[in-house]
């Protein structure tokens, strides 16, 4: 019964922690949905994050990617920075002017000289959720060794893949460690982002039985009841977050917010253009 009350518990949390989110939330989102559907960023108006803070590269102005993937991919695309000498912006939004993030990439990435104005070993990442469109776009110097090819593997096998299941956070933390992995290895996994294995072998106390499924049912009216009387069991909020799989691992988080600047690279028309 160990484990069985465990799981009880567990999912009872999680349960109560999805409804008090509900409630407090479901007036915010009615109120804002509108924006952001009518909302179309462009590259007059896109906040870009990396010039407010140094170690950030992730412009997420809709807030669409949770903290810890949002951690993750700066992670990756600051050590493709500092190791790899590439900088990068990712945009992630709902909706780009036009729907056209092909463009979006090129008037950023142009107006604001991402990459060395050297080497032009920039690169613009543009993922617009509602158009269902994205656009990978390595700078002029940077096409040679990023290349079409290249770009469309990314955008196949990280990008495509994973926003068909609306998981807007693997598609980009695995197309920045993708991207850094190919820099730094010159090797690209283009693999899923692991899942917590379930072992085969089960046991009694493993198995469910009908007594189980109404025991499990009492405990979530109860909890129904509770949080819709005003009253609760002190609440809970759950997230998770991936890493990825570099041998550093971990997100990095800013200890500072230092603003950055980007050297004055310039793009031209190469890359690879995505739909789902």
């Amino acid at each position: 019964m160990g484990k069985k009350l465990f799981i009880f518990f567990f999912i009872s949390l999680i349960i109560y922690g999805a409804c008090v989110d509900d409630e407090k939330t479901d007036n915010a989102v009615q109120s804002t949905s509108t924006e952001w559907e009518q909302k179309e960023w462009s590259a007059d108006d896109i906040p870009m994050a990396h010039l407010k803070d140094a170690s950030q590269y992730v412009s997420d102005p809709d807030s669409i990617l949770t903290p810890a993937m949002r951690d993750s991919t700066n992670h990756f695309l600051q050590l493709l920075d500092h190791e790899c000498g590439i900088e990068s912006a990712f945009i992630v939004v709902r909706r780009v002017k036009g729907g056209d993030t092909f463009r979006m990439a090129q008037d950023v990435g142009n107006k604001y000289g991402v990459g060395d104005k050297e080497t032009n070993r920039g690169l613009m990442v543009v993922i617009s959720t509602e158009d269902h469109d994205a656009f990978i776009s390595p700078g002029k110097g940077l096409e040679a060794d990023l290349t079409d090819y290249e770009c469309s593997q990314i955008m196949d096998g990280c990008i495509i893949a994973n926003m068909k299941k609306n998981n807007t956070d693997s598609a980009v933390v695995m197309t920045a460690q993708n991207i850094y992995e190919k820099f730094a290895t010159g090797k690209m996994s283009i693999a899923a982002i692991p899942t917590q294995h379930v072992s085969s072998n089960k046991t009694e106390d493993d198995e469910f039985g009908w007594e189980d499924v109404f025991a499990m049912a009492v405990v979530i009216l109860i909890i129904i009841y509770a949080v819709s009387h005003g009253g609760g069991i002190g609440g809970g909020h759950f997230s998770g977050g991936y890493s990825g799989g570099s041998s550093s691992g971990g997100h990095y988080s800013s200890g500072h917010s230092y603003g950055g600047s980007y050297g004055g690279g310039s793009f031209g028309g190469g890359g690879a253009h995505g739909k789902w």
